[in-house]
């Protein structure tokens, strides 16, 4: 038995190339979190816990979007995120952004237009990034109200 695309390599090869192109420029975000590490100078990273604790969010569920002022991705699930909290999709839900730019007055403006309305925290060393495992922007991180990682990747579905 002779299988059809067998026996035309070229037409197949192009055709996955293309599909293998488009998958990963469809799943790859706007830039990968830099994973580098930090300076034995720098003061030991909070993790999880400490950061929930310090923005009054334990025992709460939280959506977390960790993104990039300027990445089209990340400011599409910001507007998604603004639009769940003002209609109050998800009852009880903590919406935060947590801002991977190291560009201090752009972002500031960039906030100030768009009044997201919840918690805006800046991470431009990416230490709270790396403690949430994100390594891409945008990455979501859903947080159940015991502080335990129970979604990490794109924006959760309804």
């Amino acid at each position: 038995m002779k299988l059809r695309w067998a026996t035309r390599p070229h037409q197949t090869t192009g055709a996955a190339l293309v599909a293998v192109a488009a998958l990963a420029l469809f799943s790859a975000g706007c830039a990968p979190s830099p994973t580098p590490s930090p300076p034995a100078s720098q003061a030991k990273v909070s993790g999880p816990a400490d950061f929930l604790k310090q923005q009054q969010l334990e025992g709460k569920i939280v959506l977390i979007e960790f993104g990039l002022v300027g990445c089209a991705l990340s400011d599409s699930g910001l507007d998604q995120m603004i639009r769940m909290h003002r209609e109050k999709k998800i009852q009880d839900l903590a919406y935060v952004r947590v801002e991977e730019s190291k560009d201090a007055p752009a972002a500031d403006r960039y906030f100030e237009s768009k009044k997201p309305g919840f918690t805006v925290s800046r991470d431009p060393d990416t230490s709270l990034a790396r403690s949430f495992e994100a390594t891409v922007y945008p990455t979501f991180v859903l947080v159940d109200k015991f502080g335990r990682v129970r979604h990490r990747g794109p924006i959760p579905g309804e």
